[in-house]
């Protein structure tokens, strides 16, 4: 792109109607504009130039979904950082874990009242109840299967800060940001809770929240947990029980918090070898993902805090 052309025309935001204008330059050739960024006066949404093009659509997260994997092994890390930034998944989670509901969170960091060693907080997403874990203690480590998210939580932690684009209405996203000042004594990881890469009876917490509907087998991911955990060691699960074909057989479903509480006091599937006191419950917590400024999925969670025997 020769970028002496936008002086004698203008480029328009998709988004808003207003203008746009090159942002940074992130690569150059013989004063051709190759890889970068073009901005919004008005509403601050950013769009890529890639190999010399202007990409400038209204969903640029479903451009990327058909075409991302064919080129992404050429683009530098600020591009690549956009779109993770435009993934709809990782802007929920971002919204609900750094913006979401007062009342889910504050419900979770009760169930840290103690001084903790080592902590694992499984299916982390972007981190939120991470950072939490590592204000009490030595070393927290995050870890899920999605990479977005876990990069997205990384990123957090190295910048202290988060910037994405926040859905306000099916046409209409508005670059949000903030700035925190969260703990360094986190390690964030891509693993499988089926098969976590640690040892066994390390960690004095584990967490797995709202996870337990979203693995195959259920049962083994309890049994991770109970694994990797200490003697008198705390888990904390939480779960909507919104079970699905799709994510694991029915067979394997645990339907609801009587049938989960029975497996952790070692009352159901006795070969398990679990023996666990329950010390906290809630019911019908409020967990909220958001989608845009008029549009919510809302989950009523089921709290389970238990202690190892």
């Amino acid at each position: 792109m020769n970028p002496q052309v936008l002086d004698s025309f203008t480029l328009i935001c998709p988004a808003c109607r207003n203008a746009l204008r090159i942002a940074n330059c992130i690569k150059e050739d013989s004063g051709y504009f190759i890889e970068g960024f073009l901005d919004c006066t008005a509403c601050h949404s950013r769009y890529p130039v890639i190999a010399g093009v202007p990409v400038i659509l209204k969903d640029m997260a479903a451009w990327w979904r058909s075409i991302g994997s064919d080129i992404s092994a050429n683009l530098s890390c600020e591009i690549l950082e956009y779109f993770a930034e435009c993934d709809s998944l990782l802007s929920t989670y971002l919204q609900s874990h750094y913006d979401g509901s007062a009342a889910y969170w504050n419900s979770l960091k009760e169930c840290l009242d103690t001084r903790l060693n080592f902590s694992l907080d499984m299916g982390c997403a972007t981190g939120a109840y991470t950072f939490e874990l590592a204000s009490h203690s030595k070393l927290a480590v995050g870890m899920d299967l999605n990479f977005s998210l876990v990069s997205a939580a990384a990123r957090i932690q190295r910048e202290q800060s988060i910037r994405f684009l926040r859905k306000r209405s099916c046409r209409h996203a508005q670059v949000t940001e903030y700035d925190f000042d969260l703990p360094t004594n986190v390690f964030f990881i891509v693993a499988d809770v089926l098969e976590p890469p640690f040892s066994a009876g390390i960690f004095d917490f584990v967490s797995g929240l709202n996870l337990l509907d979203n693995v195959r087998f259920p049962l083994i991911m309890i049994g991770q947990m109970d694994a990797l955990l200490k003697t008198t060691g705390l888990m904390l699960l939480t779960s909507p029980f919104a079970w699905s074909s799709e994510l694991s057989e029915p067979v394997e479903w645990l339907e609801n918090e009587e049938v989960l509480k029975s497996v952790i006091v070692g009352e159901s599937f006795p070969q398990m070898e679990l023996d666990y006191r329950i010390i906290r419950e809630i019911e019908h917590l409020e967990w909220v993902l958001p989608q845009d400024d008029r549009l919510k999925s809302v989950y009523s969670v089921y709290l389970l805090l238990a202690q190892k025997g």
